[in-house]
């Protein structure tokens, strides 16, 4: 009815910490009676605790995007286990589908992006047109100003 020491994996997708400071305090606050310990390792967030019984227990994860990545993996783990006897586990998998179904660009988000669609809608015609005529308006006042009364 009651486990020993146990050990709760949550795998993050790629491009996600948590940060160590945070879950430590975490543990300090004393939100979770039974926790003892909890780390961030490899894209993973380990909690230990004390003992598992069949009451509900509830911990909280705020995990923050360090890298702009998109089309995730679609299925990430979450693993129970006995510290002791790590064959007798539980796992299941959770679905991050905003993740798997966002694309680089939005991602990303940069303007100075020459591939995006979404944020550099400046076309090359429009472009080069706005180079030349900048270049042209140039020439002209250079050749003005060289060709200017008095020099």
């Amino acid at each position: 009815m009651t486990s020993g020491l146990s050990v709760l994996e949550v795998d993050l997708p790629t491009g996600y910490v948590v940060m160590n400071d945070t879950l430590r305090n975490y543990v300090r606050s004393g939100a979770v009676p039974n926790l003892r310990r909890a780390e961030f390792y490899k894209r993973t967030v380990f909690y230990y605790f004390d003992f598992v019984d069949q009451s509900s227990t509830c911990v909280d994860l705020r995990a923050d995007r360090w890298f702009p990545v998109a089309n995730t993996t679609n299925h990430n783990r979450i693993r129970i286990y006995d510290y002791y006897e790590p064959g007798m586990h539980y796992t299941r998998l959770y679905t991050v589908e905003d993740l798997h179904m966002l694309n680089i660009c939005l991602a990303c988000g940069s303007y100075q992006c020459p591939y995006c669609p979404n944020f550099n809608a400046a076309s090359l015609l429009g472009a080069s047109f706005i180079s030349w005529l900048t270049v042209l308006t140039v020439y002209l006042l250079w050749h003005q100003w060289m060709h200017r009364p008095g020099r």
